[in-house]
């Protein structure tokens, strides 16, 4: 009779001994893996753009006369003002002209003012009766001739003084002189290019959209500009309505005043973000398995015991728009919330164990 008893206590023993012993031996076969729920959220179209930095203000410099080149003050790299002389032409031929010209003014001023006083001369004796009629208007028809050649000595000699300040090729405005083409002792031909003036002051960074994203953009698109490797957040501040015939693109120019690092003609990477005011499933984009014939594929985990672990089984899924991290998923038979594998999927099996990592792992 003890010997039932014993047995009877003893059953109960050996199988909980065998549970632990189970549990343990499963703890140590699974799989350590990460998980994540699936979400629901607004589906974003983010769109990589390359671009290139420009200058809000760009020139090429020519010369509005022709010449010898005398002086070139500036040279590639350097910093300049408005109204500061990039360039002087021989002006030596102008200068002689223009000398002459004032040389006319003057004669033609002091042949003026005597017409002038014989005028008045006349028109004091006329009222005496000591001159004749005919006289006194022969002489106002003088001073009116008079008076329009000195009017266009005058214009002639401003056109002569205006082409001798042609002679000296000022910037326009202030920046970089970035290229130069000519040289001391070079004929300058008028409207050959002599420099290449670059505002760096004021930049913005250029893209090209495909044409069927116009409708979908407008300046409060947000924009992220690659600074460095730096994420920072622009803005649209032009969107040119019009398409290229050719790569079927249209223009956006954003501000990039928030980097200090750019400079006119680099590069420039960004990301366009386009909300299409619909909902979709989500999940990490590590999630997806993908295989040689093209199948995709997530591991949907579900719960097992309550000590943590989970049965794993294999869904086909249909990647959709990505953003950021996570990836829309199309056709597929995931439902919100359920959890699926991000870390450790490579070599589960269907009906796998696997057990989620320690948070300080």
């Amino acid at each position: 009779m003890m010997t039932n008893i014993l047995k009877y206590l003893l059953v109960p023993t050996a199988i909980t001994v065998a549970l632990c012993s189970a549990s343990v031996a499963l703890a140590r076969t699974a799989s350590i893996v990460q998980l994540e729920p699936v979400t629901q959220k607004t589906i974003v179209n983010e769109i990589d753009l390359v671009g290139t930095i420009n200058a809000i203000e760009a020139s090429t410099l020519s010369s509005y006369v022709s010449g010898i080149v005398k002086t070139v003050h500036v040279k590639e790299g350097d910093a300049v003002k408005k109204g500061d002389t990039l360039l002087s032409l021989d002006d030596e031929l102008t200068r002689f002209e223009h000398q002459k010209a004032v040389s006319s003014v003057n004669e033609a001023n002091i042949r003026f003012a005597e017409a002038k006083r014989l005028l008045k001369e006349a028109e004091s004796l006329q009222a005496g009766r000591d001159i004749s009629i005919t006289e006194v208007q022969s002489r106002k028809s003088n001073v009116q001739l008079l008076q329009s050649q000195v009017a266009q000595l005058q214009a002639e000699e401003s056109r002569l003084r205006a082409l001798l300040s042609q002679h000296h090729l000022r910037a326009p405005y202030s920046g970089i002189i970035s290229e130069r083409f000519i040289h001391v002792g070079e004929w300058a031909a008028q409207g050959v290019q002599m420099f290449a003036l670059t505002d760096d002051s004021g930049l913005t960074a250029d893209f090209r959209i495909p044409e069927h994203y116009y409708a979908k953009i407008s300046t409060r698109a947000a924009i992220t500009l690659d600074c460095n490797g730096q994420k920072i957040a622009s803005t649209i501040t032009h969107q040119v309505p019009v398409s290229d015939r050719i790569s079927r693109t249209f223009l956006i120019k954003t501000d990039v005043s928030a980097c200090n690092n750019f400079l006119p003609g680099v590069s420039v990477k960004a990301t366009l973000k386009l909300p299409n005011a619909e909902t979709g499933l989500l999940i990490n984009r590590d999630a997806i398995n993908r295989y040689p014939n093209g199948r995709t594929t997530v591991w949907v985990a579900s719960k097992h015991d309550e000590e943590g672990h989970y049965i794993v089984s294999e869904k086909a899924v249909t990647p959709g728009t990505y953003m950021n991290n996570t990836v829309e998923v199309l056709d597929s038979e995931l439902q919100q919330d359920q959890l699926i594998v991000t870390r450790g999927n490579e070599g589960l099996m269907e009906g796998n164990v696997v057990r989620v990592a320690d948070s300080g792992a």
